[in-house]
C-alpha cells in the first residue's frame, strides 16, 4: 500500500470518525447486552452466512436492495403520477426518518440528489477518445 494511501486511511480513521449523536439509522436496534464471544453468537453467525448464502444461490433480494429500488421508483416517478395513498406511504417514510433524529429538510435534499443522478442520462462515450 502507498504511503499516500496509508496517510489518508489514517486521516480517515483518526479525524473522520461519526458521532455518537447521530440519528438512530437502524429500525431495530440490537441487545447491547449480549457479548459477541458467546457460542449462541457464533451459531447466529454461521446460519445467517448460510442463509445469505443461499439468498445469493437464489437470487433473492435483501431488504435493503428492495428500499434502493423502491427509493429509486419513489425518486424518478413524475409527480402526476403519484396518487393520494403514494403520497401516505412516502409521508409515512419521511415521518419514520424524523422520529429516528433525521432533519426532513435533509431528507429532501437527498432525494433530490437521487432524482437528479437517476434521471441525467449517462455520457455518450466518445468514439475517439476509445480509440487506441
Amino acid at each position: 500500500m502507498s504511503t499516500e494511501i496509508a496517510r489518508l486511511n489514517e486521516l480517515s480513521r483518526t479525524g473522520l470518525y461519526r458521532s455518537d449523536n447521530r440519528p438512530q439509522s437502524r429500525i431495530a436496534t440490537p441487545d447491547a447486552a449480549i457479548s459477541l464471544d458467546t457460542p449462541r453468537k457464533a451459531k447466529s453467525r454461521l446460519r445467517v452466512a448460510g442463509w445469505r448464502l443461499q439468498n445469493d444461490q437464489l437470487r433473492r433480494p435483501e431488504a435493503a436492495v428492495i428500499a434502493m429500488a423502491l427509493l429509486k421508483a419513489v425518486c424518478t416517478a413524475e409527480q402526476k403520477d403519484f396518487d393520494e395513498a403514494s403520497g401516505r406511504i412516502l409521508a409515512v417514510a419521511l415521518l419514520d426518518l424524523h422520529g429516528r433524529g433525521y432533519r426532513l429538510s435533509e431528507a429532501r435534499e437527498v432525494m433530490r440528489r437521487l432524482r437528479k443522478r437517476w434521471r441525467t442520462p449517462p455520457p455518450a462515450d466518445d468514439e475517439d477518445e476509445n480509440r487506441e
